[in-house]
Order: structure tokens, then sequence, then C-alpha cells
């Protein structure tokens, strides 16, 4: 049996009681065990604040570790498609770009960086043997 009450400092004590059996005779004894509420609780308010610390380092982990994977799966191919796309804007209409291999959206976005470079250098090469014609064509002056 296990009652709690205050004790006489004021705190709550549980009071646990045990029956003792003599086997010879017929007296009825009782084991009780005093033990303060605080004493009880400290275990597990210590197991508690253990468990909220472990899940917050887990969480935190996690975290770093999923930005290290976004960073690695989409950070380094969005920057070697942003670095084909600046060599475009250069002049640079040769640059292969590996990112349209991919069987994800930066695959497509990689597909449509080879079509504006093909596109681009057609535009270019038009524009080039456009001008080349119309210097043959005119009078030399």
């Amino acid at each position: 049996m296990v009652v709690a009450a205050a004790g006489s400092d004021g705190q709550i004590w549980h009071y646990i009681a045990s029956p003792i059996r003599a086997s010879e005779t017929a007296d009825r004894w009782a084991m009780v065990v005093a033990v303060p509420s605080a004493t009880l609780s400290a275990a597990a308010d210590h197991a508690r604040t253990i468990l909220i610390i472990s899940a917050i380092l887990c969480i935190l982990a996690s975290c770093g570790a999923l930005v290290v994977l976004v960073r690695r799966l989409v950070g380094t191919p969005a920057r070697a498609l942003a670095s084909s796309i600046n060599g475009m804007a250069n002049g640079d209409y040769g640059a292969a770009v590996p990112e349209a291999k991919r069987r994800d959206e930066l695959g497509l976005v990689g597909q449509a960086v080879i079509r504006l470079r093909d596109s681009l250098r057609r535009s270019v090469e038009t524009e080039a043997e456009q001008r080349a014609l119309r210097l043959r064509r005119s009078p030399a002056t």
C-alpha cells in the first residue's frame, strides 16, 4: 500500500507499507518506508531532462545532415548549371552540361540550358553568316 501525505517538514512524503508475516505466530507486522516525493521524482526528472537534451541533439544533427545533403544533391549541380549559363553569357557555346543527364528537376533545367545554348549558338552563327553576306554584297568603299 502506498500513501502520500505531508510530513512534519511540510514536504510530501510517500509511505509504502508491506505486510510481514512470521510463520510461527499470528502477529501482524508491517514494514513502512517513508520516502520524500522529491526523491522519487528526481530520477524521473533527470531522465526527462536527458531525453529532451538527446532529442534536441538528434534533431540538430539531422538538420545538419540534411543541410549537407541538400547542398551536395542540389547546390553543387545548381552551381554547375549557373557556371554553364554564365559561360553562354560570355559567348562560350561549347560548354558541356552534364547535369542534363540527371533524371530530376535539375536534369530538366540542364536540358533547357542545352536547348538555350544550341539556340543561341545557331542565332550567333546565323547572324555571322548574314553579316558576311551583307559585307560581300555591299560595294567596297
